[in-house]
């Protein structure tokens, strides 16, 4: 995803670590254990997992609009847990979550609308430029 998208998301990744750290919470100690091992472990790396991410994103061939618009807003919290915490979760969360999702749309189209002026601009003035080239 761009610098810009990855800003835009923040929301909704706070969210999806709200509710992992609440099912982890619910499976016990274990669980909770090797959650805090796997962040410590990306915090740890931080700084050869960012080089990495870049090389893959200069592979992609897709924009951000049309991945992130394949994916839902709100977590399937109904589809991994039960009970009373699943029900309080999905009440509170996943309004929360699509939301936050709108918002990352809405900043996507916001960015790309830019994007597109700022390019068109560009293109407009750099012919401009090469007319005037010509005419000397």
């Amino acid at each position: 995803l761009s610098g810009w998208m990855m800003l835009a998301l923040i929301p909704s990744l706070l969210i999806g670590e709200l509710v992992t750290w609440g099912w982890v919470a619910l499976r016990g100690p274990r669980h909770l254990w090797a959650k805090t091992l796997a962040m410590l472990w990306v915090f740890r790396h931080i700084l050869e997992l960012c080089p990495v991410r870049h090389a893959t994103q200069a592979l992609r061939r897709i924009p951000d609009g049309p991945v992130l618009r394949q994916h839902l807003p709100a977590p399937p919290i109904a589809a991994v847990a039960t009970g009373l915490a699943a029900r309080i979760a999905t009440w509170v969360i996943v309004p929360l979550a699509i939301m936050a999702g709108m918002l990352a749309l809405g900043l996507l189209d916001a960015v790309q609308r830019v994007s597109s002026v700022a390019e068109s601009q560009v293109g407009s003035s750099l012919r401009v430029v090469m007319l005037e080239d010509q005419e000397q």
